[in-house]
């Protein structure tokens, strides 16, 4: 899934070992060779001892990956959020709900935040205890809510924006 934008994985950070799914093809080769290797014992080591190796880099792939710190970025400037009410805005990504969802712990996220939090974890985002269920609700109402006050909000600007509208004068 990709991150909703202001949620980021650190760039400078490096891969511990090669992509997994090259790690886990050049297991499944080793693996290959092991069983057609039957008859020669230092065929088979070799083969143990990558497949060792390989096994030692996808775990390593796997723990980096889950170790990898989710960033938090505010808003930027366009994103204005004055006068937006609180339980409007995603507490993980900052930004104003557009496809909000009830998770187990009883708070509403963005559907990709939370999505993308319970690929690495197993607890909530704001209390830090297990959820029993990553099954995720829409809230329904709460998304009209957010479109509503959008839609006003757009119009309240538009007027401020073209200013006052010129009242015809009646004629004298």
């Amino acid at each position: 899934l990709p991150l909703p934008s202001s949620i980021s994985t650190p760039s400078e950070s490096k891969p511990v070992a090669p992509p997994l799914e090259h790690t886990i093809n050049e297991f499944e080769e080793s693996l290959r060779g092991f069983e057609r290797s039957r008859t020669s014992d230092s065929s088979r080591r070799k083969a143990v001892s990558r497949m060792k190796r390989l096994l030692t880099q996808v775990k390593n792939a796997i723990s980096s990956e889950r170790a990898k710190p989710v960033e938090v970025h505010p808003p930027s400037p366009s994103h204005d959020l004055n006068n937006v009410p609180r339980h409007y805005i995603c507490s993980i990504t900052l930004e104003v709900f557009s496809d909000p969802v009830f998770a187990d712990d009883g708070y509403t996220y963005e559907r990709r935040a939370i999505e993308r939090w319970f690929q690495y974890n197993d607890t909530s985002p704001l209390t830090g205890q297990p959820v029993r269920s990553k099954h995720l609700i829409p809230n329904h109402n709460l998304r009209s809510q957010v479109y509503e006050f959008m839609e006003r909000r757009k119009q309240s600007l538009r007027r401020e924006e073209g200013g006052a509208c010129p009242v015809p004068s009646a004629p004298v």
